[in-house]
């Protein structure tokens, strides 16, 4: 179960990638020509974090099969992204003029994946009837982790908007998502081993 979780979220992460660099470059184009980001912008990004969110869960509830109901599962995912890109083009008011420093974009990589993790685990627990605390931690870590690494391969990725970019944005996507399928595989596998021994208790 760990490797198809782990498969799972990198294919679900890579097709999250590419649906959401097409919408993206679509959203983009709203945007004046001075760089600047209308608040109009900051309403149309959060779809775009569904898609992906959608991809991301789909990917993740095929994984798990039976053992979870995959429109809920993938619903809780989707809204979950939502509400962090809300949070993410909020914040891009605040985003100095002058680029931050490798360091800094590190740190706000870690703390956005964080968020990312926190806002889909505590949707995910609710509807699959996980624990929520070493859920949310596992997603918390393997999600921080992940958009690290994204932040990194991001500034190699170059070249215009075409196949080629698009391209790099899929093997991206793989290489997060194996991350976060890695990290956050074995606490799913034992809290649902866990769930079951349980069930198997109060109905014997």
């Amino acid at each position: 179960m760990w490797w198809r979780w782990t498969l799972g979220c990198a294919f679900g992460e890579s097709l999250g990638l590419l649906a959401s660099a097409l919408l993206g470059a679509l959203v983009s184009r709203l945007a004046p020509e001075d760089g600047s980001i209308p608040w109009l912008l900051a309403t149309l990004l959060p779809l775009v974090g569904a898609v992906e969110g959608a991809f991301v869960g789909a990917g993740q509830a095929f994984a798990l099969g039976a053992l979870v109901d995959r429109r809920r599962w993938i619903g809780a995912t989707a809204a979950a992204f939502a509400l962090a890109w809300l949070g993410g083009a909020l914040f891009s008011f605040l985003e100095p003029p002058r680029p931050s420093s490798t360091g800094l974009l590190l740190l706000a990589a870690a703390i956005a994946g964080a968020l990312v993790g926190l806002l889909a685990a505590l949707a995910q627990a609710r509807r699959a009837g996980l624990p929520r605390l070493p859920w949310v931690a596992a997603s918390a870590t393997g999600w921080g982790a992940g958009l690290v690494l994204a932040a990194l391969l991001s500034q190699r990725i170059w070249g215009p908007f075409g196949a080629a970019v698009l391209l790099q944005e899929a093997v991206k996507g793989l290489a997060v998502g194996l991350v976060v399928g890695l990290v956050t595989g074995p606490t799913l596998r034992r809290l649902l081993l866990s769930a079951a021994r349980e069930g198997e208790e109060s109905s014997a």
